[in-house]
């Protein structure tokens, strides 16, 4: 059962924001777009959330506008089984995220959002883990705030 989810960018998190911008074909296989610079700190994420089975992903990134759920699955490799789904496709980043907190009833102490552009996310600022676009996931900042809400918010949870 859930109790926790994370709402994740792509773009900038699980790989520098810059390096989508040399990638031509989005929907290839994700061990190509790793090749390509693309999802390259996947393996952090993943090491990051093993002993936290009890959270799911929920994607928000734009990347929910080009894949539908299942091909995002695809593209999370050992953590297809955690991603739930995308956010609203017809609503903005921020929207979105609402409207599935509402839609799920969430509670704040069970999400946050790991993004790189926390600018975009007027209203969810205590909740937002953000990431420096050039360093992703790789952000050590980014790191101990994630690996705290996973181990502090547990504790209400399980």
């Amino acid at each position: 059962m859930t109790y926790r989810y994370l709402f994740l960018d792509i773009d900038g998190v699980l790989h520098s924001a810059d390096a989508y911008t040399g990638v031509d074909n989005v929907k290839a296989p994700l061990q190509e777009l790793q090749g390509l610079g693309l999802f390259v700190h996947l393996d952090l994420l993943t090491s990051l959330l093993a002993p936290h089975q009890d959270v799911s992903l929920v994607v928000h990134s734009s990347w929910r506008q080009t894949h539908d759920d299942e091909q995002l699955r695809l593209l999370f490799g050992p953590l297809a089984h955690l991603v739930v789904g995308a956010t609203a496709r017809e609503l903005d980043r921020r929207l979105s995220i609402l409207e599935s907190i509402v839609r799920l009833r969430i509670e704040p102490a069970q999400y946050r959002v790991l993004d790189d552009q926390p600018e975009l996310l007027d209203g969810l600022e205590d909740f937002v883990i953000a990431c420096d676009s050039r360093l992703g996931l790789a952000d050590l900042k980014a790191q101990r705030q994630l690996q705290n809400w996973l181990d502090t918010s547990r504790q209400g949870f399980g």
